[in-house]
Order: structure tokens, then sequence, then C-alpha cells
């Protein structure tokens, strides 16, 4: 039997642990949820503003319901991630995919990967920043690139027709 103290001391070291990380995680720019066991046990409010989804919905899901969010051509990627992190204690892994908010608007997001103790016992910390708005200016400079680059060779073809009179 554990010294009552000791055992107490304990305690408020992992209250203490679980304090920081929740406030950690409450930071509004970083979706995070925790799963163990395979189910969604933890979710901050900045993942309800990333999918759309609430709180309660998300901790009533399992590992395959978060899943379902995945663009189908991003799954193998997601999966392949997640069965590393299982595989490998403490593994972590940093990759981006597609998702679909409850709304069913697509989204881009940077997914931070992580296995961790929680509660004694091994689970997934997930990590998620919306990258969309990223995504959609670099799809507007690409195409501001090409426009440039046909402009520029219009332009050489007139002037060499020019040249030509």
């Amino acid at each position: 039997m554990e010294n009552p103290k000791i055992l107490s001391e304990k305690l408020e070291i992992e209250l203490n642990e679980l304090e920081k990380y929740i406030s950690i995680s409450e930071q509004p720019l970083m979706g995070v949820a925790i799963i163990q066991d395979g189910n969604v046990i933890y979710t901050n409010p900045a993942l309800t503003i990333i999918n759309g989804y609430s709180s309660d919905d998300m901790l009533n899901w399992n590992l395959n319901e978060f899943m379902k969010l995945i663009h189908p051509d991003d799954v193998a990627l997601v999966t392949k991630h997640f069965q590393e992190i299982l595989e490998v204690p403490y593994k972590s892994a940093e990759f981006e995919c597609r998702i679909f908010s409850k709304t069913k608007e697509l989204k881009w997001i940077q997914v931070f990967l992580k296995q961790i103790k929680f509660r004694g016992r091994y689970a997934i910390n997930l990590t998620l920043f919306d990258n969309s708005e990223k995504k959609k200016l670099e799809q507007k400079l690409n195409d501001v690139e090409k426009k440039s680059r046909v402009n520029s060779f219009l332009a050489r073809l007139f002037m060499e027709s020019m040249s030509c009179i």
C-alpha cells in the first residue's frame, strides 16, 4: 500500500500536468483531440470551430467516426500515420490532409499526431491547424503566376511578330 502523502503528491502532480495541458490546448488556433482506446475522450473549442461538430458530438465518436471526416483521397495517408503512431511508443507525425466539415466544406488541415501517456495509459494527441486560407492564397498566387507567364509569352510573340513587319 502506497503512503497517502506520496499518493497525494502524485495526484497533485498529475492534476497540475492536466491543468497545464488543458490550458495549452484551449488556445483558439489549434484544434486538439485526445483519442484513447479508440475513442475520442477530449476535444477543445478550436476543434469545434474547425470541423463544425460540437464537443458533445465528438466525445461520442470512436476513431472510425473521426476518420469519416477525411477526404477519400487522403484516408490512406492518415491511416498510415495513425498506424505508425500506434505501433511506436512516443512517435510523432506531421502531415497535411483534407477534411469535410459538418457543413460539407472542404478544409485543408495541418495535422500533428503524437502518442502520449494520458491518465497513465497510452493515447493519441491529435492537433489540427486549419490551412484552408493559406491554400486558397497559394492557389491564387499560382493562378497569377500562370497568367503572368502567359502574358509574357504573348508579349514576346507580339514583339517578334512586330519585328517581322
